[in-house]
């Protein structure tokens, strides 16, 4: 998980980058909008590395997945209730109406030659 936030931080300061050089060439209120914007970029990239540390410090799990989740009744609700029941098993299929097909009968044998 460690990776996609580093990932994410280094796409915000690359956007950062590009906002503040295109604000460095404007002039007037595109470049005080530019310069804000970059601003709030880099402090959005340094509350993204805050809270990279922070599950660890206030003690919080981090991820979806903890370590009590794949002991028992790891695939049970949440609620306290257990899993659904299965389901039924289908009933048999009807014998057809139609009688068997006939099978073919057996060829004569061939008459012997004398």
């Amino acid at each position: 998980m460690l990776h996609f936030q580093i990932m994410h931080v280094a796409m915000i300061l690359i956007v950062a980058f590009f906002i503040f050089f295109a604000a460095q060439k404007a002039d007037g209120l595109v470049s005080l909008f530019g310069n804000l914007l970059g601003a709030l970029l880099l402090v959005g990239a340094a509350l993204h590395i805050v809270a990279m540390f922070m599950p660890g410090v206030l003690g919080m799990k981090s991820g979806m997945m903890h370590p009590g989740m794949m002991r028992d009744h790891w695939m049970h609700h949440m609620d306290g209730g257990t899993a659904p029941a299965p389901a039924a098993a289908p009933a048999p299929a009807k014998p057809s109406l139609a009688p068997p097909a006939a099978t073919p009968a057996k060829p004569a044998p061939a008459p012997k030659k004398s």
